[in-house]
């Protein structure tokens, strides 16, 4: 589940679902505790129960409450670093857990404190987050490789490329088929044979390259634009179509699933 998290924070932060996201999970706690019936009556009292469900509410309501405040004041690392959105999507969760046990305290004029409901409440909670968690990323895992898979041209234009110090080039995105790190330099390479040389690292390219995710890493030394991939080779080597030529591109260990996914995943 926590391999697919890096699709999920591509869906929340650059593809902007946070909206659809905060109010689905909102909505889902509210029809979770209206079904399970936290609190509990134990009588047929439906009028009751109507009621009960509209203050149920409240809860799936704290949840966005939560979510907005925490991206509003989070800086910009969760939007940048799946690891660290990861770590604000727990707090966020510790935060509504004892938001929730704070009420039920409040309810029962703090006499009905319990370890063991205590207990119960982590694991309540962890289900109602954990269920739409799960869906919304397999849900984001799917988009992004069909965004990947079946757009069927790179987006034109230039974008400007920054290296060390104030040292910059412009490069035409239709046009780059594969990026290289060369010693203390990255070498771009494009289709008509050009290539262009900077001084940075292929680290701070990648992130450069960002809103673009058809550059994928393929290797420690290697970022490929997958619109000119033809076929993936032994799972160790992705062919690129350069005008009537084929390049071999190497793929590591610790990209191998990512770029098979490209070329299983049904067009």
């Amino acid at each position: 589940m926590l391999a697919n998290h890096k699709y999920f924070h591509w869906l929340y932060h650059t593809k902007s679902k946070n909206h659809l996201i905060n109010w689905s999970t909102g909505l889902f706690i509210w029809l979770f505790l209206a079904i399970t019936r936290p609190f509990g009556i134990n009588n047929n009292d439906f009028e009751a129960y109507l009621h009960l469900v509209a203050n149920l509410a409240v809860f799936g309501g704290v949840w966005v409450g939560i979510s907005y405040i925490t991206d509003l004041f989070a800086s910009s690392k969760p939007k940048e670093i799946p690891k660290v959105d990861l770590a604000y999507l727990f707090a966020k969760l510790i935060i509504f857990i004892h938001i929730i046990f704070l009420i039920r305290q409040a309810v029962c004029d703090w006499k009905c404190f319990d370890a063991f409901e205590y207990l119960e409440l982590w694991i309540a909670c962890i289900i109602m987050l954990g269920i739409p968690y799960i869906i919304f990323s397999f849900y984001s895992r799917y988009l992004f490789f069909h965004s990947l898979v079946n757009k069927k041209s790179t987006p034109e234009g230039r974008i400007e490329i920054k290296g060390e110090g104030r040292e910059t080039i412009e490069i035409a995105l239709a046009d780059l088929i594969f990026i290289k790190a060369d010693d203390n330099y990255v070498d771009f390479e494009f289709q008509n044979g050009d290539r262009k040389l900077i001084r940075a690292t292929l680290k701070k390219v990648q992130q450069q390259l960002r809103a673009y995710p058809h550059f994928v890493r393929t290797h420690r030394s290697y970022i490929a634009n997958i619109h000119f991939a033809s076929e993936f080779l032994r799972y160790d080597t992705l062919l690129i179509n350069s005008n009537d030529d084929q390049i071999e591109i190497p793929v590591s260990k610790k990209y191998r699933e990512f770029v098979k996914e490209l070329f299983i995943h049904p067009k």
